[in-house]
């Protein structure tokens, strides 16, 4: 088990208190790409474009980043063991 499915566990357990470094490392690790858009970064799945997550700059997330994120993983996972999200 990887760094990015430890976060991702912890997550799950508590979406409170999370930096966007930390999000960052779990989409990174699941295979997301960042690019920098005004006030947000934007992620997306080169296997998968139609999963996309905006998360805000700054020091703290909000709870629906964190949620956004484990949700999209989740359908990540689907897509890549054959199944449709």
């Amino acid at each position: 088990m990887g760094t990015g499915d430890k976060l991702l566990q912890r997550m799950r357990q508590s979406s409170y208190g999370w930096s966007p470094q930390d999000l960052e490392k779990v989409y990174r690790y699941y295979g997301f790409v960042v690019r920098e858009g005004g006030k947000h970064r934007i992620y997306t799945h080169p296997e998968a474009p139609n999963l996309i997550a905006t998360v805000k700059r700054g020091k703290r997330l909000a709870v629906g980043y964190i949620k956004d994120a484990i949700t999209l993983i989740d359908k990540l996972i689907i897509l890549k063991e054959g199944g449709e999200p």
